[in-house]
């Protein structure tokens, strides 16, 4: 059954379009997030490595002993604590779910503009997509 945008009601067009706003600023956010966790992880467990290596391999360290190992220590640390972080909050799980709010959100918006769904069909959607995702999306 064809039906045109105009017939529905707009506070169903105008939760979908705020709840992509809001979904989108969250993912956008949680990726960074995840790119500055993942990087920080790297170049700390890289320095670590590299420090190591390099004093091991040489057999004299760049300062003392001592301040070459408590800066392992500490790169190492770093690299502990990104990766904890990473994993505690489940970020990549979240990246998941987020990312699969958003594409039920672009395709109901489609399903809207097109005019494939009746009232009552939007009307579910928007229902299940509350239910399933209530911290991401508009309330």
């Amino acid at each position: 059954m064809q039906q045109d945008t105009r017939q529905l009601p707009d506070d169903h067009v105008h939760w979908i379009k705020q709840s992509k706003i809001n979904v989108e600023k969250r993912l956008r956010r949680l990726r960074r997030t995840n790119t500055q966790t993942i990087i920080t992880g790297l170049l700390a467990s890289t320095f670590a490595t590299v420090l190591a290596g390099y004093t091991a391999a040489s057999n004299s360290p760049l300062m003392s002993w001592r301040w070459t190992c408590a800066l392992v220590a500490v790169f190492t640390l770093c690299a502990t604590i990104s990766t904890g972080l990473q994993k505690q909050f489940d970020i990549s799980g979240s990246l998941s779910k987020i990312s699969g709010c958003l594409g039920r959100l672009n395709a109901l918006e489609l399903a809207v503009h097109l005019g494939n769904r009746t009232r009552e069909e939007i009307a579910k959607e928007c229902e299940e997509i509350a239910v399933q995702y209530p911290d991401y999306i508009a309330n």
